[in-house]
């Protein structure tokens, strides 16, 4: 829905879930209150039953010592769905952002999510959605570089920012206004907590009453978390356990929340193959010094040690592609020059021919020569 703030209200209600990282919501609170501008904002940072729950509540005080912009909510360790449900209950504001943890928003990111909703028509069931990208701050492993580019987010696969499909939508960085929220009842808990899914299947319910997903590239956040491979493949197995959940309840989605993928052969042959190739690959950083433990391949940072490798590697290779396109050249030359006297050969060839043809036409005019070739046609008629 569109949204008009009432005279006293903020103009947004930011709602962060976290669980036991106080450095980071550190980041991010800082983040909100020197980028939000002019905009009135209060913040909702909800505690999902963090064992160091007073090192989040020193957060909290730290960022805010008067209370005033950020409250603090508790609640049992119920996952990231409950942890939104309940920041939003509690929030006051028309217009709703989510904001993960480990997200620092840019300057301009709250405005641009904002100014969406107040141009939209009044009663659009409507989602924004900024784009995290990478903390330039952080050392982005080949791991992380997939999982931004579909296995956690899949920006560039968006072709059309104004409507955006529900399998992308993340909520990382998302304002919906509180009507459309509550009209749809949140996110739903009866999913595996700690699961992902309920991003998706939270947006499929906006789609499906006719609501519209809307991305703003240049609403931008920080994402700082730098991820392993061990973490990050029991993370997709959760997911994976949340879509069966998730077809249950929607079984049209059997498709797009992956589940054809078990039926798919050549999938896994796939997977084996990539991964006997990634174990070859940690054998290539071990021969090369780098410290891996037998039993664990970590996929957090395959550069280490290449990367020591590689400007060798590469000198190696230029000198060896050097003498390649030299003999290239080489080559090339003498091929040329034997085109060169190939031609000049068929030229004094065609040049002989000619002149002999000339030669030949210029003695069939001569007078003893038609006489001849007279008397042998009237012998050959005669005879």
């Amino acid at each position: 829905m569109g949204v008009t703030t009432m005279t006293g209200l903020p103009d947004i209600s930011i709602v962060i879930p976290t669980f036991n990282r106080p450095d980071r919501l550190a980041r991010a609170l800082h983040g909100v209150l020197h980028a939000h501008g002019a905009l009135v904002i209060e913040v909702i940072v909800v505690d999902d039953g963090s064992p160091d729950a007073a090192g989040v509540e020193a957060v909290v005080r730290g960022a805010d010592p008067t209370g005033r912009t950020i409250r603090l909510v508790r609640q049992a360790n119920r996952g990231p769905a409950a942890a939104r449900n309940a920041g939003a209950a509690a929030s006051t504001a028309d217009l709703i952002v989510f904001l993960d943890d480990d997200c620092v928003v840019t300057p301009g990111c709250l405005d641009i999510l904002l100014g969406v909703h107040r141009n939209s028509p009044p009663n659009e069931v409507l989602a924004v959605m900024g784009q995290a990208v990478w903390d330039p701050a952080t050392r982005v492993s080949p791991l992380m570089e997939v999982a931004m580019r579909g296995a956690q987010f899949d920006y560039d696969s968006i072709t059309d920012p104004e409507q955006v499909p529900f399998s992308r939508f993340y909520t990382a960085c998302a304002s919906i206004g509180r009507r459309t929220f509550d009209d749809l009842g949140g996110f739903d808990t009866t999913l595996p907590a700690f699961a992902a899914g309920e991003d998706t299947e939270f947006a499929f319910r906006l789609t499906k009453r006719g609501g519209r997903i809307v991305y703003r590239a240049d609403a931008v956040v920080l994402h700082d978390h730098p991820l392993e491979l061990r973490s990050f493949l029991e993370r997709q197995r959760r997911a994976g356990r949340a879509a069966v959940e998730v077809v249950a309840s929607h079984p049209e989605l059997f498709e797009a929340m992956g589940l054809d993928a078990i039926a798919d052969v050549g999938l896994r042959e796939q997977f084996y193959v990539s991964l006997l190739r990634y174990a070859y690959v940690i054998g290539i950083e071990e021969g090369l010094g780098a410290p891996t433990r037998p039993d664990d391949l970590p996929g957090e940072d395959l550069r280490s040690v290449v990367e020591a490798w590689l400007p060798a590697w590469a000198i190696t290779q230029a000198s060896t592609l050097r003498s390649w396109q030299s003999r290239a050249e080489a080559l090339g030359r003498a091929v040329a020059d034997r085109d060169r006297r190939l031609a000049d050969v068929v030229q004094a060839k065609d040049a002989r021919i000619g002149a002999l043809e000339g030669e030949l036409a210029r003695l069939h005019r001569f007078l003893p020569v038609r006489v001849a070739r007279a008397i042998r046609r009237w012998g050959l008629s005669g005879g």
